[in-house]
């Protein structure tokens, strides 16, 4: 069945109107019953003199254990990691504006070189770690048949 028409090229269906109105009505009603989920859980997680206590604090007692670190010493890989972020940040919001700015094609075309030899590096990296995972993968597929098919004869 087809509405009368809103506008000479333009046909609305009546089905898909309606179905829009119920899509709406479910979502209108469905969200807020799911977003209740967690906190009727937790209040049904206390006992009910809990849960009516409204003059005391909801958080209980924390106690902290407090250690001296004299022994411990400089962990240097967070102190490069750091420095060298640092470092990056310094070359992105303030040498590259900067070299925009004074016209200096050269600095930025090296910055965004270095930024790239960086990007670079990161995949090569993450490539490494995932190789033996993909070549797991592979080898189940094609040659165990992980999914029903073997390739034995």
């Amino acid at each position: 069945m087809v509405a009368p028409r809103i506008s000479p090229h333009l046909r609305v269906c009546l089905w898909v109107a309606a179905m829009l109105q119920l899509v709406g009505s479910l979502l209108a009603v469905g969200i807020p019953l799911i977003a209740a989920i967690g906190p009727i859980t937790g209040a049904l997680g206390k006992n009910l003199r809990d849960a009516l206590d409204i003059h005391r604090p909801k958080t209980s007692a924390v106690k902290y254990d407090i250690e001296r670190a004299e022994n411990a010493g400089v962990s240097w890989s967070i102190v490069a990691i750091g420095t060298s972020l640092s470092v990056f940040g310094f070359c992105i919001y303030y040498l590259i504006p900067l070299s925009l700015l004074s016209l200096n094609l050269s600095l930025f075309f090296n910055i965004f070189f270095a930024i790239l030899l960086g990007m670079l590096f990161g995949l090569v990296i993450l490539a490494l770690n995932m190789e033996i995972t993909l070549e797991k993968l592979v080898v189940c597929v094609a040659v165990d048949g992980c999914f029903g098919v073997t390739l034995r004869p």
